[in-house]
């Protein structure tokens, strides 16, 4: 863990066009004409985010080559997400290869995630709900991190055997160096001063510390999206059930928005997988 410690510490500060979006969030009065000045400004995002929209995910019918016509498309959550891992590109080598996932389906994985937990929100409207969309999204980039430690530790093979084990990637990884993926993703963005809601979800959720009563519906639902990390990539009816067995929020109503949420998600995997 010290020397996970000491890799995040030594990070550089986010690039200019990342840290003000961070400030950019905090203005009640921002406007997306706000959020797409910042990102004109940085090449390396703006290829990034052209490169996100044009994706099958966003299904859209022509290419798009516009940054503008990106962001009205992306919206403002997902492009801030954006920002971000490209923020961990400019400081790690994006290397999964210790998870068995390339940057594709780490970003259809992310996005996935974060399309469940949107849906989700939309209809059940909790507290911390522009925290949940962000915390979906980046919940992940921890494992960046630690793929780049297994490597630099010559470690890989010892965690690719636990995986391969069935062992529970989150005991695996702790097992392995001392932290897990949710763990690292909060100490990332605390280090580059992301809002401290978003690492207070990522902290509460699968942890065993007590939950603050005003956020355990909203942990509730990060443990709920998260439980089907990893099952894209299988048949939609299997993806189904898994998600329906790990719903933790204890409420007929709310697994009832999860349920028609979750569908409304397949739907597009299916649609993505067509396409």
């Amino acid at each position: 863990m010290l020397i996970l410690t000491k890799l995040i510490d030594s990070t550089a500060p986010l690039p200019r066009s990342v840290t003000l979006l961070n400030q950019l969030r905090l203005d009640p009065d921002r406007s997306l004409g706000d959020v797409i000045r910042i990102v004109e400004t940085d090449p390396v995002l703006s290829a990034k985010i052209l490169a996100l929209v044009n994706t099958p995910f966003y299904g859209v019918r022509r290419k798009i080559t516009s940054i503008s016509a990106a962001c009205v498309q992306l919206g403002e959550v997902t492009i801030y997400s954006t920002a971000l891992i490209a923020g961990i590109h400019s400081s790690f080598k994006f290397n999964l290869e210790p998870y068995g996932l390339n940057e594709k389906e780490f970003m259809l994985n992310t996005l996935m995630q974060m399309n469940l937990m949107n849906e989700w929100i939309r209809l059940a409207k909790p507290a911390f709900a522009d925290e949940l969309r962000l915390a979906a999204f980046l919940s992940d980039i921890g494992k960046i991190i630690i793929s780049q430690l297994l490597i630099q530790e010559k470690k890989v093979e010892q965690f690719k055997q636990k995986l391969q084990n069935n062992i529970i990637e989150s005991i695996a990884e702790k097992d392995t160096i001392g932290a897990t993926t949710l763990q690292v993703s909060a100490l990332m963005l605390q280090h580059w001063g992301v809002n401290e809601d978003i690492t207070k979800l990522l902290q509460y959720t699968n942890a065993s510390n007590r939950v603050p009563d005003n956020m355990k519906i909203p942990v509730s639902m990060m443990e709920t999206t998260r439980n089907i990390w990893h099952s894209w990539n299988k048949k939609s009816e299997e993806i189904r059930q898994e998600a329906i067995e790990g719903y933790l929020v204890f409420d007929t109503d709310t697994f009832y928005m999860y349920e028609q949420s979750l569908n409304r998600v397949l739907d597009k995997l299916e649609n993505i997988r067509v396409s």
